[in-house]
This record gives structure tokens, sequence and C-alpha cells, in this order.
């Protein structure tokens, strides 16, 4: 039998959980949900290399307000989709950034996409914020279309001086990094002592994930290397400096939507194709809308109990371990 090894702390003790296929139907290979029975990682195998990760992006991964819709209900459901991502979902995010750690000081966006939280951390009062993208249309987008300050690059290509960051946010892209170890200890550098490191993250332990298993919407492999638990991710931090001060969870009242698709298997990058292609989607939409009603429940019942799909991390940088304790921001 093939031992597998664990791409964290490299022992071969580990299992398959289950099988699972790609979210978009891009590929039709397999892949496998593994955990090590040593440090307890869970993670996609096999592992592909960024290059090869990249294919694995559609090219509508990110709603656009170019994205072409036909009929009036159909564009009211955009336009609802963009306020929703806009001042819901990320207005709401922040909301609770500020009133963690306040919005003094410089921040960077890691995987800001096409800036829609850059945007709403401006209008929120960040005077200085900035955002890294790997993604070229999306960099582009944002720059152009919204004006925001975006460089097209990866973190490890980021040329930035040491102590540059307050604040260092990753929201839905840390599970996306393939050596989140080497990501965090780039983020030590450039983080000044004490700057907070922001995470929003898929939870493997929650009741969603333990319900569907590999029908779990938030696994998306191969695009999502890891699949962390507030313990892994505790573990993971501190071993590289970190140490977290509060999980949030609240963050999941505002995206039901994770039960909608998990639940149907239709994601909305899917149906932002079939517009373009000029195919009727209202079905979905009222399908969508019939899901998201009944999801309300379980997803305010595994929120307010700590075992939300999804969870945000805020985490000190203790750079200067001598001053830590005595001057870290308690939240």
């Amino acid at each position: 039998m093939e031992k597998i090894k664990c791409p964290i702390c490299h022992h071969l003790k580990t299992k398959e959980l289950f099988k699972i296929k790609e979210n978009f139907k891009i590929d039709d290979r397999n892949f496998f949900i593994r955990k090590c029975l040593e440090c307890e990682a869970v993670f996609t195998f096999p592992v592909l290399s960024r290059i090869d990760v990249e294919r694995f992006y559609p090219k509508y991964y990110f709603w656009k307000k170019e994205y072409k819709a036909e009929g009036l209900l159909i564009k009211l459901f955009r336009k609802l989709e963009s306020k929703y991502s806009q001042f819901i979902v990320c207005g709401y995010d922040a909301k609770r950034l500020i009133k963690f750690i306040g919005k003094n000081g410089k921040l960077l966006d890691v995987g800001c996409g096409t800036g829609s939280r850059l945007e709403a951390f401006k209008k929120a009062g960040f005077s200085q914020c900035c955002g890294i993208e790997p993604m070229e249309e999306e960099a582009l987008y944002a720059r152009e279309a919204k004006k925001l300050q975006v460089q097209q690059t990866t973190l490890d290509k980021f040329n930035c001086p040491e102590n540059s960051f307050d604040i260092a946010t990753f929201y839905n892209v840390f599970e996306h990094l393939d050596n989140p170890a080497g990501h965090l200890k780039i983020i030590k550098k450039i983080l000044k002592p004490q700057g907070w490191l922001v995470l929003q993250i898929p939870n493997f332990e929650s009741w969603e994930s333990k319900l569907f298993k590999n029908k779990w919407v938030a696994l998306d492999p191969p695009r999502h290397y890891f699949h962390y638990t507030p313990k892994t991710i505790d573990n993971l931090l501190s071993q590289n400096g970190f140490k977290i001060e509060k999980i949030d969870w609240t963050a999941n009242f505002m995206r039901p939507f994770s039960w909608v698709f998990s639940f149907s298997r239709i994601m909305p990058q899917i149906i932002w194709q079939k517009e373009e292609k000029k195919k009727g989607t209202l079905f979905y939409r009222i399908w969508w809308s019939i899901l998201l009603l009944i999801s309300i429940v379980p997803n305010t019942l595994e929120t307010i109990f700590g075992h939300g799909s999804h969870m945000t991390i805020y985490a000190i940088n203790q750079k200067n371990d001598d001053s830590i304790n005595q001057s870290a921001k308690r939240i």
C-alpha cells in the first residue's frame, strides 16, 4: 500500500477520509481528502502544483457587473447578488474587523480578487489599504473599475520591506495556499510587531461538513489544499509565531448560501457562464431562494453553537515575544 506523506508535518501516517470530485466539472478525475494521524492536518490529495491548479479556476470564478444577463428578473437577481456581496458580506466583514482591531494602520488584503473587501474597507474608514491578487484579470478590474491600489502578484513575489503593515487579511484565501507555513513566515516579516493576521477559512469540524461529507462545497478540490479545524489552525499559527486572540463565528449569519450550494451542487460560477451564453437560469435562482429559506435554521444553530462552516481568526504577530504579554491588544 502506498504511503502518503502529510504536507504539514511530513509523517507517513495518513488515512483517506473520502473520495471527491471537482466542483466546476472542469476535470473528471478523482481527488481524495486525507487526514494525518500525527498532526491531524486534513489535506487534498494528490497535491497539485500551483501551475496545475491554475487551470481549475474558471473564467467566471469572481462575480463582475459586466457579466451579461437576459430578462428583467435575472437582472434583478444579479443586482441583489451585487448588493449582497458588497454591502452585506464584505461590509459586515469590515465592521467586524473594525470592532476587534480598529481602523488605524496600514492594511494588506492578500488574494483580494476584484477588490470587493478592499472597497468595503475604504468605505468603512481605512485610509491606508492595498491588495495583492495573482489573477491578472481580477487585479486589473480592481485597479481600473474600482480605482483600488492592487498589485498583480503572489505573496512570495511581493516586494515589500519588513514591518510595513499593521494588518494582513486572508479572506477565503488561506485554504488555497499550498505552503501555508512558508506564507506565514513572509507575513510575519512584513507585519509589524503585535500586528494582526486575519484569516477567514472553512471549518472542517462544522456541522455542515459532517453532514455533507464529500458533498460539502467548501472542500473545493484541488483549489483548496488544506481543510482546517480550530485545533489545526491554532497549531499551525502558534508554530509560526502567531497567537490566536479570537475566533469569530458570526460571519456565518451572512453566508447561509454555503448550505444551499452543498445541497444543490449548483455553483454560481456555472450559472454566470450560462447567462453569458444567454441560457435560462431563472429556475436555479428560484430553487436557490427556496433552499436559502430552509437553510436559515441550521445555519443559525451552527453559528450560535460555534460549529459554523466558516471561522474568522484574529491572531497577533508575536515578533517581539518579550513585549507581547504587556502590550498586545485583547479582544
